[in-house]
């Protein structure tokens, strides 16, 4: 029997506006052989280090995102995958090609560039960029298919970072299949069965097949996702089976995804690093500066076609580099899916522990005004803390013991307790009129 057999709590959020959107431990998901079970937690990237990490190591470099914010996570839990295939990146090319011009990708950092004639073909570029990658001499296999070029880890013990200068010139989408039939998916589940106590999932694998997948099982859970993805098709409103369009047509209220063209940098984990220290309610994930993450330059239309898919980004407004919108792929802010959690574990945790600490609660009236004042006495917390209004105040109703079934009664089951309330919300923008005389 667990918690929720015994104090079954359900919330409805209802808002007025379209609504888009921490509390609790990351989880980093990484494949790696440095330790044998299946979740260890860590408060320091040195740590991980003396462990056996590599300094370039996906998993360090996404608890670096984590660790380099302010506020920041005291620890993270590191799981280990093992369901998950060589890392392939596919790159496509857009209908207007340019002469002279440089086509670069960076794989590990490395610069790699075919500078084309003055009549270019995709063949040809797909050619040339095979040559220049080649030449790297980095742990990938580059098959050209004349029509669009695949770049492969040359195991999956070494993945590697990459990134292109102009996804403007070089399409690109992260192809890595999911490792079995449950994939990534079983790994998480796994990691659970040993250590629960995280409630953000961070992925280091951020295919199509393996967001997709995690995004299904956290939905189910009482838990969050933010991952990045670096795929060119999120930008554009032709493409509409691109992760975040799928993500999007799902209605995943618990996955929240942001496009960043430098997955070496994190921006997911570094996103979730800077909000999940806060108490939720205090916070929204709009307008954060991220330590060690670049702002990225979008034109209007991109920014619109990601809005539009409920993808968030990273740019610079009136010099100042922010996150946005703070969404969900299902619309929600992530913050009210962050604090309608938050009531529901305070309500589990103020009832059980009067029903545990208490000789017994009788089915009388006197009895079920205590489990009242506990669920007033969230309510009262979740209005200190900024997730709900105090105007109007949040009611709580509950049932007289004369008028509870005698089914009920004889389960010892007290249905009907009800609570009503408005959320805070949080403002994102302002208009002011005025006017000037003289």
């Amino acid at each position: 029997m667990s918690l929720s057999d015994i104090v079954q709590v359900t919330i409805t959020a209802q808002t007025t506006a379209p609504t888009r959107a921490g509390f609790g431990v990351p989880l980093v998901m990484a494949f790696h052989s440095v330790f044998t079970e299946r979740a260890r937690v860590y408060s320091s990237v040195d740590a991980m280090i003396t462990d056996g990490f590599t300094a370039t190591d996906e998993a360090v470099l996404a608890v670096q995102a984590l660790f380099a914010q302010n506020p920041r996570p005291t620890q993270v839990v590191v799981g280990r995958e093992v369901n998950r295939e060589k890392k392939k990146i596919n790159l496509t090319l857009p209908s207007v090609l340019r002469a002279s011009f440089p086509y670069t990708v960076y794989v590990n950092g490395q610069e790699a560039t075919y500078t084309t004639d003055a009549s270019p073909t995709v063949a040809e570029i797909t050619a040339g960029l095979k040559v220049a990658i080649d030449a790297l001499s980095e742990p990938v296999t580059t098959t050209d298919n004349a029509t669009d070029l695949d770049i492969e880890a040359n195991t999956i013990a070494v993945p590697f970072t990459f990134h292109v200068k102009d996804p403007a010139d070089i399409y690109q989408e992260n192809v890595t299949p999911d490792g079995s039939p449950d994939g990534i998916v079983a790994d998480i589940a796994a990691v659970r069965e040993e250590n629960d106590t995280w409630y953000g999932l961070i992925l280091t694998n951020a295919s199509k097949p393996c967001v997709l997948a995690a995004a299904a099982y956290i939905e189910a859970t009482f838990k969050i996702m933010v991952t990045q993805s670096a795929d060119t098709g999120m930008l554009l409103s032709t493409v509409t089976d691109d992760v975040a369009s799928e993500l999007q047509t799902a209605g995943y209220a618990r996955t929240a995804i942001i496009y960043h063209p430098k997955e070496q940098q994190h921006a997911g984990a570094a996103w979730m690093g800077k909000c999940l220290p806060k108490d939720p309610g205090s916070i929204t994930w709009k307008f954060k500066t991220l330590a060690g993450v670049d702002s990225v330059d979008l034109t209007d239309t991109e920014v619109t076609n990601l809005e539009a898919k409920d993808a968030n980004h990273y740019t610079t407004i009136a010099g100042i580099a922010i996150t946005q919108q703070g969404v969900t792929s299902a619309g929600e802010f992530i913050d009210v899916t962050q604090s309608v959690d938050f009531m529901r574990a305070r309500l589990q945790e103020y009832i059980y522990s009067r029903l545990a600490n208490t000789d017994k609660v009788p089915f009388t009236d006197p009895g079920i005004a205590i489990v009242e004042a506990e669920v007033r006495a969230v309510m009262v917390l979740c209005v200190n803390q900024g997730i709900l209004a105090a105007d109007p105040a949040p009611t709580v109703s509950v049932p007289r013991a004369a008028d509870v079934s005698m089914i009920d009664k004889a389960a010892r089951l007290l249905p009907d307790v009800k609570f009503e309330a408005t959320l805070a919300g949080a403002i994102h923008k302002v208009i002011v009129n005025g006017t000037v005389s003289v």
